[in-house]
């Protein structure tokens, strides 16, 4: 992650009360097409888990008192998820 963050990319943040599990690697970047098209050029997949956010999910309606949240739903638009496995290798993510 040292790496990545010499990015522009705004990376998972990391509670220093706790440690993150990292079973996706989410990132967001307002230029997330023209990302996705210089990775897919150097073979390296993206993907995007949630494609809704929460609040307009069907069992998760009910508890959310403003039904439009504007910056969630902008956002939701430029996040997608950079490769994250067990086998990946250090020499696969440089």
């Amino acid at each position: 992650m040292k790496e990545l963050g010499e990015t522009n990319l705004i990376l998972p943040r990391q509670n220093k009360h706790c440690q993150h599990v990292y079973n996706l690697f989410t990132v967001y970047h307002p230029k997330k097409k023209l990302i996705e098209k210089y990775l897919i050029k150097k073979n390296i997949q993206t993907r995007i888990i949630y494609p809704y956010p929460i609040h307009l999910m069907k069992a998760y309606k009910k508890y959310v008192q403003n039904k439009k949240l504007i910056n969630v739903e902008k956002k939701l638009k430029n996040i997608f998820c950079l490769p994250l496995y067990p086998e990946l290798t250090k020499n696969n993510v440089n």
